[in-house]
């Protein structure tokens, strides 16, 4: 019986060594060449368009604005979005006479706190008679009001902002 055994466990062994299937080299190797389209090429200027998803966002954002208002009469041609401005070059006009307008307007505006400020220093004079005539004695803080020196110090402060 253990002989049968052992023969029927080798047989078996022989029969599943025998049937296995061995690998073959079918398809690793192409049979035809790849088809290669050619086109001829041609110089020129192309700009390239590309289409993706998402947000463009500039790196830089710059707001301008005018120190005096008027009529823009003149633009920069690369002023538009995407292309270059070389630093200290105009990027518009404005209407001179727009400009020519306000700083006459601002000059005028100077002379009248300027002569705000001759008649403020006038009265003050009168005000620096007057107490001394009175002789009266006051603090310090009630001295500057009746010799009117906030009121010179406001006026000087307009005429230094109407200046700038």
């Amino acid at each position: 019986m253990c002989l049968v055994l052992l023969g029927a466990a080798a047989a078996t062994s022989w029969l599943i060594f025998e049937s296995e299937p061995t690998a073959e080299r079918e398809g690793a190797t192409r049979t035809s060449a790849a088809l290669v389209e050619t086109v001829r090429v041609e110089r020129g200027t192309y700009r390239p368009t590309l289409r993706v998803l998402g947000r463009l966002e500039p790196a830089q954002e710059v707001e301008l604005s005018a120190r005096v208002p008027g009529r823009v009469v003149a633009l920069e041609p690369a002023l538009s979005p995407g292309n270059l401005v070389a630093a200290g070059e105009p990027l518009l006009r404005i209407d001179p006479v727009d400009f020519e307008h306000a700083v006459a307007i601002r000059a005028a505006e100077l002379r009248q706190i300027q002569a705000d400020l001759a008649i403020e220093e006038g009265l003050q004079v009168v005000a620096r008679q007057e107490f001394e005539l009175l002789g009266a004695d006051l603090p310090d803080g009630d001295r500057s009001l009746v010799l009117r020196e906030p009121q010179i110090e406001r006026l000087r402060a307009q005429v230094a902002a109407a200046e700038a």
